[in-house]
């Protein structure tokens, strides 16, 4: 049985180290005459939450409702950090320091990262004024929400008294933990623990190998010195496991992998609302396994909505199917992390080894490839009154099963020319014997190809032989 995922009345508090991830975008056309250094020509600049703050972020966009503890200061970043959780509809109770915001800022050109520039803070950067403070606000906030979580990325925020204030007061409220130090003590007392396979092994004090026995063993070793309720370990392409009271795998699933950024971060907004929402362990694990492999199939430091949760759970795929003002924000996003989009749209009635074939290596043209399918009406209008065959919502989901294609639009009118108006994608393809000055929408696109079909293969043929069946040559 499919669990509710609705979180709305699921009060989360993070507490740990906001961070702003900068991304500066661009292509790579020469080397730099003052040093053997690519050139970046930028074309864009992605500002998103990071850190604790985008633990919020995963929280909130989920429909959780989140609340921020931390450290911020009175910085041009600050403030951006600020402006993008207002957006969010996060709450903002972070102390305003004099230590400017953490800053994190990546150059990538031709999808690669050139560089990353970091600005940091560890705890010697605040007064004792700053964590005075921020006691209060843990004393004050921790009471009146249903779930804690403390997010630290050592740079501050989770001193060791903070921490042990944070757990003591919480009381009978989990404390969920995303860890960074080997020595746990701080720690005594969490309800969750959730380290990677990495930072498990710093804490046992050896390194481990991804083996499922060997990381219980550890785990349980560790949950023992430490007095922590449960340890969730995110094993990369082997799922997770779980060890407390009870203990458990959860395989990792099939994923093209596109960007690991603050997959952990999702992983633990979602086991967060989850838990918070009333489900029992091992579901709020699975939900959180499959949030993680949900956002590693996205571009850049991304989050999941309860749509696409829900879609994976139902068992739809990666929520690929998406509509048409949905592709378009998804689009805008792409876009901004200078990631090229490819775009095409059929019928894709009876799906057949031709249509795998051309999707493949239009696939190969960018970073992402969107369909947009014509929706039954459409293909009755084009086809006559016999066709389609597959409804609408079997096609989309057929082609969202295609490891290479990345988004579905079911469209209504005859042609695509409004939907590629607004996608404005990157490169427009048709397949057959198109010419190019005969391809609907070319002028929305940066550049338009036509890719040959397989001889042999066409929907037509296929529903022909089924009417007058002949044995295959």
């Amino acid at each position: 049985m499919i669990p509710s995922l609705d979180f709305s009345r699921c009060r989360v508090l993070v507490i740990g180290d906001p961070m702003l991830d900068v991304y500066y975008t661009g292509s790579v056309d020469r080397i730099s005459p003052e040093a053997p250094v690519p050139v970046v020509r930028t074309k864009s600049v992605q500002r998103v939450p990071g850190g604790a703050a985008n633990v919020c972020k995963n929280v909130a966009t989920l429909g959780g409702q989140a609340t921020l503890l931390g450290f911020v200061g009175s910085d041009e970043s600050s403030g951006q950090l600020g402006s993008l959780l207002a957006q969010d509809g996060v709450r903002n109770c972070c102390v305003v320091t004099k230590v400017p915001c953490v800053t994190k800022i990546r150059v990538v050109g031709g999808h690669q990262q050139i560089v990353r520039v970091d600005f940091d803070s560890n705890p010697a950067d605040f007064s004792s004024d700053d964590y005075n403070i921020l006691k209060e606000r843990v004393s004050e906030l921790v009471p009146s929400h249903d779930l804690i979580i403390l997010s630290d990325y050592a740079k501050g925020v989770c001193r060791d008294d903070v921490c042990r204030l944070v757990i003591e007061t919480a009381g009978s409220i989990p404390v969920l933990v995303d860890p960074k130090h080997n020595n746990w003590t701080k720690y005594v007392g969490a309800s969750l623990v959730k380290p990677n396979l990495k930072e498990l092994g710093e804490a046992a004090g050896r390194p481990l190998s991804n083996d499922n026995e060997v990381v219980v063993s550890a785990a349980t070793e560790v949950l023992l010195s430490y007095e922590v309720g449960a340890i969730l370990v995110t094993r990369s392409d082997q799922g997770m496991s779980y060890v407390g009271a009870e203990r458990f795998h959860e395989p990792a699933a099939k994923q093209e992998v596109y960007d690991v950024s603050g997959a952990g971060d999702t992983v633990l907004a979602t086991l967060a609302v989850s838990l918070a929402a009333g489900l029992d362990r091992r579901t709020s694990v699975h939900l959180a396994n499959l949030a993680g492999g949900i956002v590693v199939g996205k571009l850049g430091t991304a989050s999941v909505t309860p749509r696409e949760l829900a879609d994976r759970l139902g068992g739809l795929g990666p929520a690929k199917v998406v509509d048409a003002a949905q592709l378009i924000e998804i689009r805008q996003k792409l876009a901004a992390q200078g990631a090229p989009v490819v775009f095409t749209n059929g019928v894709f009635d009876l799906l057949h080894s031709g249509h795998v074939d051309y999707l493949r290596k239009a696939r190969a043209l960018g970073s992402a490839l969107m369909v947009g399918l014509n929706s039954d009406a459409s293909t009755r209008r084009l086809k006559g009154p016999t066709r389609p065959i597959n409804r609408q919502e079997d096609r989309a989901i057929l082609l969202a099963a295609l490891e290479f294609v990345d988004y579905v639009t079911i469209f209504d009118d005859d042609t695509p020319l409004d939907l590629i108006r607004s996608l404005r994608p990157d490169i427009l393809v048709k397949g057959g014997d198109y010419k190019i000055e005969g391809v609907v929408g070319r002028e929305f696109a940066g550049r338009t190809a036509v890719l040959p079909f397989v001889d042999g293969y066409s929907t037509t043929g296929l529903v022909a032989r089924l009417q007058d069946p002949k044995p295959p040559r």
